[in-house]
């Protein structure tokens, strides 16, 4: 694996394909959602958790776990069909290469609403991977 954080941007390109009539961005920080300007609806992809797990060859193949919370980011009439749809397009898909297929799991984040009648729902997802230092 070339780069290490690639199952983020086969996510963006999974859901702008699956999802066409709503904009999708990776973000590194939730700070970066700025209501003002952002698209709504709009899915915002981002890193939530990069967990290494059991390492073997002399330290040089370690498995990971990472987590990717997918942010939408709607009118509170639009959110729930959003968030099927986020979940059918990701559960069980299999990133290209040597990835584990996506699973729904728990994320960190909490729903959140704005004033302006924005909700913010966080939808996350894990895979799964062998790291091989060579």
């Amino acid at each position: 694996m070339d780069d290490y954080f690639e199952v983020g941007a086969m996510i963006v390109s999974r859901l702008s394909e699956q999802i066409t009539d709503v904009s999708v961005y990776h973000l590194w920080r939730q700070h970066e959602i700025n209501e003002a300007t952002d698209p709504i609806p709009s899915l915002k992809v981002e890193l939530e958790a990069d967990v290494p797990g059991d390492v073997a060859n002399n330290g040089k193949t370690h498995k990971v776990e990472q987590r990717w919370v997918v942010i939408l980011v709607a009118k509170d009439d639009t959110v729930g069909p959003l968030v099927s749809r986020v979940i059918r397009a990701l559960s069980g898909w299999r990133p290209p290469g040597t990835l584990a297929p996506l699973k729904r799991v728990a994320s960190s984040h909490t729903p959140d609403w704005s004033p302006a009648g924005v909700f913010y729902f966080p939808v996350a997802f894990s895979t799964g991977f062998v790291f091989t230092v060579e």
